[in-house]
C-alpha cells in the first residue's frame, strides 16, 4: 500500500498544473447542420469561408466510441475563416439523421455563438439583410462601457453569430497585423479576425475554475451581465 501511494504521489507532484504546455493552439468550432449544402452556400458565399477538408459518410468504431453515436455515419467539411487561422467543421448526421433541438434561447447551458471582430458593423449587417439572413438583434447596437459595436445573427440551423466592431484604437491595431489582401466571398473582407466562443453555464465560478485550473486559460473578470473573457 505504501508504495502504491509513493507512486502516485510522484506521479501527481511531476504532473503539469494544468493540461496548457500540451495545447498546441485553438483549432476549430464544431457545428451539426441540417442540410450541408445549405450551410456551405451560407458560410462560403456570405460569410466568405474558404473549403478545407471534406470528409464523405465517414463511419467507423473511431468515430463512434470517441463520439459516442450508435454506428454513426456523417458528412463533415472544413472551412476556414477569414483571415484566421481557424475552423468551422459542419458536420451533416445521415445515420443515425440529426435531431431538431428546437427553440434556443440565449440562457440555455451550452454553446451560445460564435464571433467575429469586423471592421464595419453597419456595411456587413446591411449586406447580410440584404441577403435575408435572420437577426436577433434589431440592428447594431453601440456598448458605450466597451465602446464598440455589435449585433446578432443566425445562420441556417438557427446557430447565432455576433458581429463586433471594436473601438477605433483596436481596429487600426487589428489590421496593422494583417500582412495578404486576400479577397474572400461575401462579408470575408470585413471580418478582422475570429475573437471568441460563447457558452452559457449554470454557475459561473465552477466553469471558471474548470477553464482556468483544467486548461490552464486566462481569465479577464467582466460584469455579471457580460461573464468571463477566456484566451487559451
Amino acid at each position: 500500500f505504501a508504495l502504491v501511494f509513493l507512486c502516485f504521489g510522484v506521479a501527481f507532484c511531476d504532473s503539469p498544473a494544468t493540461i496548457a504546455e500540451h495545447i498546441i493552439k485553438f483549432n476549430h468550432v464544431g457545428l451539426s447542420v441540417a442540410e450541408m449544402g445549405e450551410s456551405l452556400y451560407f458560410y462560403k458565399e456570405i460569410i466568405g469561408c474558404t473549403e478545407a477538408e471534406r470528409f464523405q459518410k465517414i463511419s467507423g468504431v473511431n468515430i463512434t466510441e470517441g463520439e459516442g453515436v450508435e454506428a454513426e455515419i456523417a458528412t463533415v467539411q472544413y472551412l476556414q475563416m477569414p483571415n484566421s487561422e481557424f475552423y468551422i467543421q459542419l458536420k451533416e448526421f445521415l445515420s443515425p439523421a440529426g435531431t431538431e433541438l428546437g427553440e434556443r434561447k440565449q440562457y440555455y447551458y451550452a454553446y451560445n455563438h460564435l464571433a467575429f471582430f469586423v471592421d464595419d458593423v453597419h456595411a456587413v449587417f446591411e449586406f447580410l439583410q440584404k441577403k435575408g439572413v435572420e437577426f436577433i438583434s434589431n440592428g447594431p447596437i453601440f456598448m458605450e462601457h466597451r465602446q464598440t459595436w455589435f449585433f446578432i445573427a443566425l445562420d441556417p440551423d438557427d446557430n447565432e453569430i455576433q458581429f463586433i466592431q471594436p473601438n477605433p484604437t483596436v481596429v487600426a491595431s487589428l489590421l496593422g497585423e494583417s500582412n495578404e489582401e486576400i479577397q474572400y466571398s461575401g462579408i470575408g473582407n470585413h471580418i478582422i479576425r475570429f475573437d471568441h466562443i460563447g457558452l452559457s453555464v449554470p454557475k459561473l465560478e465552477k466553469a471558471t475554475n474548470i477553464f482556468k485550473n483544467v486548461f490552464g486559460a486566462k481569465s479577464t473578470p467582466l460584469n455579471k451581465v457580460s461573464g468571463t473573457n477566456f484566451s487559451i
